[in-house]
């Protein structure tokens, strides 16, 4: 079984690197959330890859 207690976050510089690596790990895997602007980053995601991995993917927080 994957391991569905962990999540690693990455963080990235720009919404063209998020977008991309959210195509990347999502392809195959499960979304949990979408890619999209929330109260407290530009654009943030969660979801798991094919091989079981968690991911959560953030660019930018609001206040920047």
């Amino acid at each position: 079984q994957p391991m569905r207690s962990a999540y690693l976050t990455l963080m990235v510089d720009s919404v063209e690197e998020v977008e991309r690596i959210y195509r990347l790990l999502s392809d195959g895997g499960e979304i949990f959330m979408k890619l999209e602007e929330t109260f407290f980053a530009k654009r943030f995601a969660m979801l798991r890859d094919r091989f079981g991995t968690s991911w959560m993917l953030l660019y930018g927080s609001m206040g920047d």
